[in-house]
């Protein structure tokens, strides 16, 4: 089957999260070995690194230019804080192994992608309309579509389609 926006592999619940559940299903999927043990842990793992390392990645101070990074920092330490290009950008700094694509629907339907990480094997595909993040599918060298993997824990905040 072909995932899609309409089909995705996990849909997250819109509590402001939903970029972090989607990127937490992925490492999950995959099984990376230093991946932390649920979406929040992974929020506040992206959040320190965009505020300790960050003013001196180039990728992310082009990112924030305009943006105050204290306050920046300071708003998306909130629970619900949602994610945005700069969590993006910090993920695919924090795992170069992972291939991260994301694909963007415009309100005229057509679909934008976006991808980090091209030579990574290991592939996760986050989709959004803009206003929400779900996990679109993973890929791995060794399998075409890691559907649904066993033994995979959906916790609350997310379920399978």
């Amino acid at each position: 089957m072909r995932r899609s926006f309409d089909r995705p592999l996990v849909r997250t619940i819109g509590d402001g999260n939903c970029l972090y559940y989607s990127l937490m299903a992925g490492l999950d999927i995959l099984q990376c070995p230093d991946r932390p043990p649920n979406a929040m842990a992974l929020k506040k793992q992206l959040i320190n690194y965009i505020d300790s390392t960050g003013r001196y990645d180039h990728r992310l101070v082009f990112v924030m230019q305009t943006l105050d990074w204290d306050q920046w920092v300071a708003t998306h330490r909130r629970p619900n804080a949602w994610g945005d290009e700069v969590v993006i950008v910090a993920f695919s700094r924090l795992y170069p192994e992972i291939q991260l694509r994301v694909q963007t629907r415009q309100k005229n339907g057509a679909t934008n992608t976006q991808t980090f990480n091209e030579l990574a094997s290991r592939v996760i595909v986050i989709g959004t309309d803009q206003r929400h993040f779900n996990l679109i599918t993973c890929l791995c060298p060794r399998d075409s579509d890691l559907s649904r993997v066993e033994g995979y824990s959906c916790k609350s905040k997310i379920r399978w389609t």
